[in-house]
């Protein structure tokens, strides 16, 4: 890439994998790198197989042929090898003897050479770059996401409540319980800690405490039953925790809360240690681990007592922007008010200095492809291509598929120190 002498190389940052921190590529050391024009993501593949289809039936297999049959067509092949040797033999003697001298030809013109071709990013190669950078999660909750037929909300509320863009609940397919272990999720350190404080601590807290008594109350809101009385919230659920959720959840841990918005802030900053976005950010991004009721008896004076609790964890997966007031819109104006998701190609994933207030460069730096300055614009994976949560919303109205959907971990039961509540 040759930078013409109005052009001022921008410092970009990369992830370094050992560390999980970010690394600038800086100008001053001639890896920075420059925006280009004439390039652009392509949204132009074909979608995945619709997931949830049944799979087709088998074609019937053919009847066997009874040997009468197998014969004829015996025979048939040999009459078809005769008839096609003596056309054969035809052909050659026919065939005119050839000019002992051929004429001269005259000497093709070689081709023009082509232009190059910038080699395209599709939008849905990223799941495939998440897997080539150790985020295998994120790349499986993506790959559903392009699978799933078109589903969306209109509000970050409606988008909690899994409610679509026609006012109705999402529909089962889009309420998975297949992908999320919790387990894997206890595997990064900083969502084993808030584990620790939901079950150790938080859900004792008198707002707990108040919100355990609601949803109690709640369930017996036709009158207490026959005391004294013992149920599993799980067991009165149907064992299906979309149902358990808003029915029986009364605390929650939340894990990278806000993390879109410290992530903004933080690239204002130098970028020697900032952490790089990891498998669990890719995947879940800010998300919480609930707490609901377990095991509960309600004796003859009209006292719940709590014995264990349901933990899991929820999370929806949408590409709808935050409001207009958070810090991620707000420094991506540039890119019309929606979420900046880095920069990708084929080789990993790059943060773009992102734009303060006037600053041209960054600007335009964010919202166009980026490609090292010491690099060919047509070698595949040079060229930087940003992503946006417009940019799936986009793939989405092209093709018509791209589901928002709700994820759930599986429910792990933990016996706590009985809670006490008066109903």
């Amino acid at each position: 890439m040759i930078l013409s002498k109005s052009d001022t190389p921008v410092t970009y940052y990369k992830t370094n994998w050992l560390l999980w921190t970010w690394v600038a590529c800086a100008a001053k050391d001639r890896k920075g790198c420059a925006a280009l024009e004439r390039a652009a993501l392509s949204l132009d593949r074909a979608p995945p197989p619709l997931r949830g289809q049944p799979t087709p039936p088998l074609a019937p297999s053919p009847p066997r042929k009874t040997r009468e049959q197998l014969q004829a067509e015996r025979d048939r092949k040999f009459v078809q090898n005769l008839l096609a040797v003596g056309d054969a033999m035809q052909d050659w003697w026919t065939r005119p003897t050839p000019p002992l001298f051929p004429p001269r030809q005259a000497k093709a013109l070689a081709p023009a050479a082509a232009e190059p071709v910038i080699p395209p990013f599709d939008i849905q190669d990223v799941p495939d770059v998440m897997d080539k950078t150790k985020r295998p999660m994120s790349a499986r909750m993506m790959r559903h996401w392009f699978a799933g037929a078109s589903n969306y909300s209109r509000t970050p509320e409606d988008v909690t409540n899994a409610i679509d863009h026609n006012g109705k609940p999402f529909p089962l397919s889009m309420i998975d319980q297949s992908i999320l272990r919790l387990d894997w999720v206890l595997g990064f350190p900083r969502a084993k800690k808030v584990y620790e404080e939901l079950v150790g601590k938080s859900i004792y807290k008198e707002k707990a405490e108040q919100k355990l008594r609601e949803a109690l109350r709640r369930f017996f809101r036709n009158g207490l039953p026959t005391l004294p009385y013992r149920a599993d919230a799980t067991t009165a659920c149907g064992g299906d925790v979309h149902r358990l959720h808003p029915a029986f959840q009364f605390q929650r841990g939340p894990v990278d809360e806000g993390w879109s918005d410290k992530a903004a802030l933080l690239a204002k900053e130098k970028f020697g240690i900032a952490m790089a976005p990891d498998d669990l950010t890719g995947a879940l991004g800010s998300f919480s681990i609930y707490a609901a009721i377990g095991d509960f008896v309600v004796d003859r004076g009209g006292t719940a007592t709590v014995e264990s609790v349901y933990v899991y964890v929820r999370d929806s997966y949408s590409f709808l922007d935050p409001e207009e007031g958070s810090i991620a819109v707000r420094v991506a104006s540039a890119l019309g008010a929606t979420q900046y998701l880095g920069h990708w190609n084929q080789n990993g994933v790059y943060l773009a200095p992102l734009p303060l207030q006037g600053d041209g460069l960054a600007l335009r730096a964010i919202s166009r492809p980026l490609v090292d300055i010491d690099k060919s614009i047509y070698e595949k994976g040079t060229v930087m291509y940003p992503v946006t949560n417009k940019s799936f919303r986009d793939w989405r109205d092209r093709h018509g598929q791209g589901g928002d959907f709700i994820a759930y971990s599986d429910v792990r039961k933990v016996w706590i120190r009985p809670i006490k509540v008066k109903l």
